[in-house]
């Protein structure tokens, strides 16, 4: 199979776009691996469980110290305190007068208050006075809060039909959703990437950060003998990063559902602490779905000829997926005389929409450029897509230089 066709829809896109209607769990696959987690730090270990819906590169970091249960420290039993901290921290409790005390947090440096010797709440915990003070004493508070931190998730379509060892492992918090086209040039160690389908930028070689993203691009060329060929390939997207208060389980489903969970041994954490970790994708879905990409490019190289498409719209991911329907429930088993009929249509009407595509009678949100080899700005006639041209107007070709925008 060409390393030209990309997968146009990943296992990740199947089920978070369409894999609810076809029922699928991801035990019902032959299940993608997980890597051990690398942690750098001091606190506790981190592990990733249950089983990926693709291949992902997963990064971790502790931006506040805690444990994965808060918890309340030793206190004067002349102190009730009760509920969940939500802040690691020490207090000091002054009594100033009958009924009246004031508190700090940073050892006596400042204070609040005075206020009265009721109920009092400072970061979770209620305080309740309940014996006999004395003016003047002090009385010493403890607890643990949750640790914070953040997650990012990258989604790693690899080159298909990749014959080199070379990976792209993508790092970095980014504050909303991406999607980056990485490919190789025909000068070797030279590639050019694509921002959310924008205009090329290359040829760049080595580790690169991407400018307005917080990504950066790491190349990792394997065992060799050969690391890299012209035309491969990556698609890396992801949806943003989420922060989290740690618990000891920790499901991954935000910004989207992966179907891993973290699992934080405890008890502390430590800011400035990282974990990371890489997944596969489950192999015969990754597989089917190759297939059902060659299939629904052999309806767009109509329109593509020679020609990377960089990215795409949902109706492309979700139109490959339905192809992949009729294999897919016969891959599961199903009663194909209960079945068939539905999932034969649907992957008929799939065809027939890339069918409309490749004519130009339909026009989702493409962007493609040349294949590589032929990476240098050229003039390229771009089709109107609204169809001004065929009106009293006559005809109108517009020219853009450079990477093709349909």
């Amino acid at each position: 199979m060409s390393r030209c066709n990309p997968l146009l829809c990943t296992p990740a896109q199947f089920y978070n776009l369409i894999g609810n209607r076809f029922r699928l769990k991801p035990n019902e696959f032959d299940p993608g691996l997980v890597s051990d987690v690398t942690h750098v730090g001091t606190g506790c270990a981190m592990r990733v469980t249950d089983l990926p819906y693709d291949a992902y590169v997963g990064e971790v970091a502790v931006t506040r110290s805690g444990d994965v249960t808060p918890s309340i420290g030793a206190h004067d039993q002349r102190l009730e305190l009760t509920g969940t901290p939500t802040a690691t921290f020490s207090a000091q409790l002054q009594i100033v007068a009958t009924g009246y005390f004031r508190y700090s947090l940073d050892s006596g440096v400042s204070w609040y208050g005075p206020f009265p010797t009721k109920p009092t709440t400072i970061n979770g915990v209620k305080i309740e006075f309940l014996g006999t003070f004395t003016i003047g004493e002090i009385l010493t508070i403890s607890a643990v809060g949750p640790a914070r931190a953040v997650a990012t998730v990258y989604n790693i379509a690899n080159p298909i039909g990749q014959q080199g060892t070379g990976s792209v492992i993508p790092s970095g918090q980014v504050s909303r959703a991406h999607r980056i086209a990485i490919v190789m040039s025909s000068n070797a160690g030279e590639f050019y990437y694509s921002v959310n389908g924008g205009a090329a930028v290359g040829p760049v070689t080595g580790t690169t950060t991407i400018p307005g993203t917080g990504i950066t691009l790491t190349f990792d060329p394997g065992a060799g003998p050969t690391f890299y060929y012209p035309g491969d390939y990556w698609i890396i997207s992801t949806r943003g990063s989420w922060a989290f208060d740690v618990a000891p389980i920790v499901l991954l489903n935000r910004p989207e559902q992966t179907g891993l969970r973290l699992a934080f041994d405890g008890p502390g954490l430590v800011a400035g602490d990282s974990y990371t970790f890489s997944t596969t994708a489950p192999p015969d879905l990754l597989e089917m779905l190759i297939s059902a990409s060659a299939e629904m490019m052999a309806f767009l190289r109509a329109r593509y000829r020679n020609q990377y498409l960089l990215s795409w719209d949902n109706s492309v991911s979700i139109n490959t997926g339905r192809i992949m329907a009729e294999t897919l429930y016969d891959r599961k088993g199903m009663n194909w005389k209960e079945d068939r009929a539905t999932y034969t249509k649907m992957a008929a009407l799939a065809r027939d929409w890339a069918e409309k595509v490749g004519k130009k009678r339909m026009h989702p949100e493409i962007n493609a450029q040349p294949l590589p080899g032929v990476l240098a700005p050229r003039v390229v006639p771009q089709e109107d897509p609204a169809r001004i041209s065929d009106g009293p107007f006559g005809d109108r070709t517009e020219l853009t230089i450079g990477w093709v925008r349909f």
